[in-house]
């Protein structure tokens, strides 16, 4: 009858094993655990001015339309008083 003898070494790898797990959890979420070192810079808001073209861009012609309905943070409120119109 065979005996069946277990490996001294399963204890070991079985410990490896768990601290290669702990080690590469810690290296996937160390920002998330240690924090970030380096700030996180907003990128500046576009311009709202007209620019020029680029000298490599594309000649485009485009009809003048008047704006017809001004945007939210331009339109006049309530509280302010308005010129009277007759």
């Amino acid at each position: 009858m065979a005996s069946n003898q277990r490996s001294k070494f399963a204890p070991f790898w079985a410990l490896i094993l768990i601290l290669l797990t702990i080690v590469g959890g810690l290296v996937l979420f160390r920002d998330v655990i240690f924090g970030t070192q380096q700030s996180a810079q907003q990128p500046a808001p576009p311009s709202s001015e007209w620019t020029t073209a680029p000298e490599e861009g594309v000649q485009v012609n485009l009809p003048e339309i008047p704006v017809r309905e001004l945007p939210i943070e331009e339109t006049p409120s309530q509280d302010t008083p308005q010129p009277d119109q007759e």
